[in-house]
């Protein structure tokens, strides 16, 4: 394992058992999409059950960014996380500046789990505010992926029509099987 992996998993919280994840030990489908898509990134919704690689997926490839030398370029947030960030820097600092200029200024950012975050409040419109400062009136293209367990209908009832029609210029791919954890 390299070490700017192992130090971006630290800084990040990311749970050991994705220190090791490799895009070889992916299904053939997966696994050519991943290739695919470190030859031409873009902006994705990976959804599906719980268990079925989202996540997995999703730390393959920021291990290839961060192997690659781009681990300055990356950002990754679990929801819950973020969105408590967001509760905090609203309630104390007033200002949201700090925490979404280091989403906004970064090219890839990794969002886990959107949809586990609800109990905190303004998420939906501070969430909005960063798809829309990272789709919108940039120079440079800007690369997000988000995992969920919701589908587009969910998500549609659980932040609303505005929040789903600024996803739609995402590309959705959907996980199935069965819950991978354990085995």
């Amino acid at each position: 394992m390299s070490n700017e992996w192992e130090s971006f998993c630290f800084n990040n919280r990311i749970r050991e058992i994705y220190e090791n994840c490799s895009i070889q030990s992916l299904p053939q489908s997966v696994f050519n999409l991943a290739q695919e898509w470190l030859k031409n990134p873009k902006s994705m919704i990976l959804f599906g059950a719980c268990g079925s690689g989202k996540t997995y997926f999703m730390m393959c490839l920021m291990k290839e960014l961060t192997m690659k030398g781009l681990v300055s370029k990356i950002s990754f947030k679990k929801s819950r996380r973020l969105a408590q960030e967001i509760d905090k820097y609203l309630f104390f600092e007033k200002d949201l500046t700090k925490l979404t200029d280091e989403i906004f200024s970064c090219d890839y950012f990794f969002l886990d789990n959107l949809g586990v975050e609800k109990e905190c409040e303004n998420v939906e419109t501070e969430f909005m505010e960063i798809i829309d400062d990272r789709n919108q009136g940039v120079k440079k293209i800007k690369y997000t992926m988000i995992t969920t367990n919701l589908s587009p209908q969910k998500i549609e009832m659980t932040y609303g029509s505005r929040f789903l029609s600024r996803l739609k210029r995402y590309e959705w791919v959907e996980f199935c099987g069965e819950d991978r954890r354990g085995q």
